[in-house]
């Protein structure tokens, strides 16, 4: 019972020529059950039979759409110009249908270093980005995309096309500075009310944070609104640099240590987009995400973080200044 879920292990040496198997089943089982957030567990008795359990936290499912004829098309996407980064043909051919009967001017993108080139070129309303590209892929192309010198076009909305339909996959492409995510095969009316949502969304957020929080806990007093703001100007380009040294040399549990030291400070100024970021970075102390994962949290962390320190300084009050 120790050894029944590695890898290549029976209960006795003559089970595979009697029964057959490899002895992987329990193990991708085991791996499966912990990928859902849950233990795999066995109880046995010789000569009695062995009973495998587990038990699972799932969201409750949207109750199923009922199948419409015709998108209700309210005009908001016409005149848009969107990127569409994906190295299958037959999907590019798919979403441009869809995009072209809205009016919407699309650009196409077979892999990640062109939908970089393309975005540093030309100003997108959003971007459709596939996962899974050839010489780069969407995680590193969204990294560099949100490194842009311009802070209007760092942040254009981006929209996840992934195959994975699990919620612990959209967390992390959230957490790698993806504004929302939509499954493959997608229906014609989910990707237009995504597409609706982004741009309306990106038209009200011109700035990285938000300090209504801020305001309503100072109660008036500029004071002391400037002397938070001149703190977190002191302090967080120090640890911005700490953490992109830390997740260079793989040392995550640094990285975990700093990102949950700085969290109160990223709540207090109502830096947005960084909240799943935050969650899958504070979980690598416990060896939780891939390496390439956690890499472009930090950097969509860390360029967020670029952003506010440049824009802030023009909170404080003259005194403050």
């Amino acid at each position: 019972m120790d050894r029944i879920f590695e890898g290549f292990t029976q209960a006795y040496a003559d089970t595979t020529r009697r029964f057959g198997g490899t002895g992987l089943g329990l193990s991708i089982s085991r791996v499966l059950v912990e990928k859902l957030g849950g233990v795999l567990k066995v109880e046995s008795e010789v000569g009695r039979g062995s009973t495998f359990s587990f038990t699972l936290t799932l969201p409750k499912a949207e109750a199923p759409r009922a199948k419409t004829e015709d998108v209700l098309d309210n005009g908001s996407l016409i005149g848009r110009r969107i990127l569409l980064a994906e190295d299958n043909e037959i999907n590019r051919d798919v979403a441009r249908l869809m995009l072209e009967e809205w009016q919407v001017q699309v650009d196409e993108a077979p892999d990640g270093l062109i939908a970089v080139e393309m975005h540093a070129a030309n100003a997108y309303d959003v971007i459709l980005m596939d996962i899974q590209m050839p010489n780069m892929n969407g995680l590193e192309a969204t990294a560099r995309i949100r490194q842009h010198p311009d802070s209007q076009r760092a942040q254009v909305p981006i929209l996840a096309l992934t195959a994975n339909a699990f919620r612990a996959d959209n967390e992390l492409y959230l957490a790698a500075g993806m504004n929302d995510c939509l499954a493959k095969p997608f229906e014609e009316d989910a990707l237009y009310q995504k597409l609706v949502n982004l741009v309306a969304s990106a038209a009200q957020h011109t700035r990285s944070y938000d300090l209504t929080s801020l305001r309503e806990l100072a109660r008036g007093k500029q004071a002391f609104v400037d002397k938070i703001i001149r703190s977190f100007l002191r302090n967080i380009p120090e640890t911005v640099q700490d953490l992109r040294l830390a997740a260079g040399d793989g040392n995550w549990v640094r990285v975990a240590e700093l990102v949950h030291h700085i969290k109160p400070n990223l709540v207090q100024l109502g830096v947005e987009g960084v909240d799943e970021a935050v969650k899958q970075l504070e979980q690598a102390r416990h060896g939780i995400g891939a390496s390439e994962t956690r890499l472009a949290a930090v950097g969509h962390l860390t360029t967020r973080l670029d952003r506010v320190v440049q824009e802030l300084p023009t909170e404080l009050s003259s005194e403050g200044a």
